[in-house]
């Protein structure tokens, strides 16, 4: 069954990742579209993605008007992306801790695999300012930084060693300088982007 999702303009949209139907702030109505969905976002342009319920993202013109697709049936469902450069999307495949990076036309144009990078189990991944990735690895309960090349920094603490408990974050954005994860069952931890 297709539902109606309606997407709206905000004069200061903070959010602009999006992960599991959650949304930036919202003020007036920008299109109206109805498609099946199990994620959906705006980026800073409002044009609107989707994943379908083939595990294609789709792009949407701020009007509503389908302009792009990507779909990858090797990798699985993706669980997430990141919309904070338009210019370059990352789309997360947790089956195959794998990111995979797309242009504005939803055109591939590089893949990072997690696991080769000795990052197994990482649940959330978001874009840095400087168009690095985060990812928050669940195994050792620390976010890191991959920085080009394939390199790992370790950027916090452990979160035991924090807060007293290990978060199982889903959803992670950067903005103004500071990181936000969020755990749907522990709430919203949020780090300076130098990880403390």
């Amino acid at each position: 069954m297709k539902a109606p999702f309606y997407f709206f303009l905000s004069a200061l949209l903070i959010a602009v990742s999006c992960q599991a139907k959650s949304f930036g702030q919202i003020a007036g109505k920008v299109a109206e579209i109805e498609v099946s969905a199990s994620l959906s976002g705006l980026d800073v342009f409002n044009n609107i993605y989707v994943i379908d319920p083939d595990n294609r993202i789709v792009k949407f013109s701020s009007h509503g008007i389908k302009q792009h697709f990507y779909s990858n049936n090797r990798l699985g469902a993706p669980s997430g992306f990141d919309l904070s450069n338009p210019h370059k999307i990352a789309l997360f495949y947790p089956d195959f801790q794998t990111v995979v990076f797309l242009d504005r036309n939803l055109t591939y144009t590089s893949s990072q695999e997690l696991s080769a990078l000795s990052l197994p189990e990482s649940r959330a991944i978001g874009m840095t300012n400087d168009n690095n990735l985060w990812v928050f690895n669940e195994f050792e309960n620390v976010l890191k930084r991959i920085v080009p090349g394939g390199g790992v920094e370790t950027v916090s603490e452990n979160s035991w060693s924090i807060w007293g408990k290990n978060i199982r974050p889903t959803h992670l954005v950067e903005r103004f300088n500071r990181v936000y994860l969020s755990d749907p069952e522990k709430g919203i931890f949020i780090f300076t982007n130098l990880g403390s």
